[in-house]
C-alpha cells in the first residue's frame, strides 16, 4: 500500500486530536489553597451558614437568586450546628462564634439548578473517614485527612461544567464532618474542553489548506 502526503496528514490530525480530547477529559483539578482556588475562578458565591435555622438543611442560598436543592439519604445525619460539636467538628468563626453544617454518612446531593466549574467548601474532623466528592459526571474525587478541631481547604475545579455535587462516604468514623464557607464558581478563562474545540477547528482549517496545495 503506498502512502501519500495527504494521508500522513491525516494521521498526524488524527494523533493530534486523540490527545486533545483525551487532554478534555481528564477530570478535576483539586485544590486545597483557597487563595490558588479563588485566583482561578471569574464568578463566586459563598454561603458561611451563619444565618440559616439550626435544624437539617433542604436548600443553600448561594447569593442572590441562586439556591441549591438538598437530599440526603435515610443514613445521614444533615444539621446545622452552632460553634462546635464535641467531636472535633467546628465553625470557622471557631468554638466561641459561628455556625457550621454538620453531615454524616450516608450520601448528601446538592442539586444547584445551573451549570457551573467549581465547588469548594472548609471542613473539620474528617479523622478516620473518606468523602468522596462527585461533581457532574467528573470522576469522583477522595478527601481523607486528619484534621479534628480544626478547618481545612477542599475546592474542585472541574474540566466540564456540572449542576450537582454529591458527597458520599466510603468510610465512616462515625462522628461526621463539619462543612463551613461553602462554594460555587465559574472559571474566569474558557475551560480545557472549549480550548480543545477551538484548537480542533484550527487544525482542520490548517489541512484543509494543505490539502489544497497538494
Amino acid at each position: 500500500m503506498t502512502t501519500t502526503k495527504s494521508g500522513i496528514r491525516m494521521a498526524g490530525l488524527g494523533a493530534s486530536l486523540t490527545l486533545m480530547v483525551g487532554a478534555a477529559h481528564a477530570g478535576p483539578i483539586v485544590f486545597s489553597d483557597p487563595a490558588a482556588f479563588n485566583a482561578a475562578l471569574g464568578e463566586t458565591h459563598v454561603e458561611s451558614f451563619e444565618s440559616m435555622a439550626r435544624e437539617a438543611v433542604g436548600s443553600i442560598s448561594f447569593g442572590g437568586a441562586m439556591t441549591a436543592e438538598v437530599s440526603t439519604s435515610g443514613t445521614a445525619e444533615n444539621s446545622v450546628m452552632d460553634g462546635v460539636d464535641g467531636y472535633g467538628a467546628v465553625a470557622m468563626g471557631g468554638p466561641d462564634g459561628g455556625q457550621f453544617w454538620k453531615l454524616r454518612a450516608g450520601v448528601t446531593v446538592i442539586d444547584l439548578g445551573s451549570p457551573w466549574d467549581a465547588f469548594g467548601f472548609w471542613y473539620s474532623d474528617l479523622e478516620g473517614a473518606t468523602l468522596m466528592i462527585t461533581a457532574g459526571d467528573e470522576p469522583s474525587v477522595a478527601l481523607d485527612d486528619n484534621n479534628s478541631g480544626t478547618n481545612h481547604f477542599f475546592g474542585l475545579l472541574a474540566d466540564a461544567p456540572f449542576s450537582s455535587v454529591s458527597i458520599a462516604w466510603s468510610v465512616s468514623n462515625g462522628d461526621g464532618v463539619g462543612l463551613d464557607d461553602m462554594v460555587v464558581g465559574r472559571r474566569s478563562v474558557p475551560n480545557s474542553g472549549s480550548m480543545s474545540l477551538v484548537a480542533i477547528a484550527f487544525l482542520g482549517v490548517v489541512f484543509r489548506r494543505r490539502l489544497k496545495t497538494t
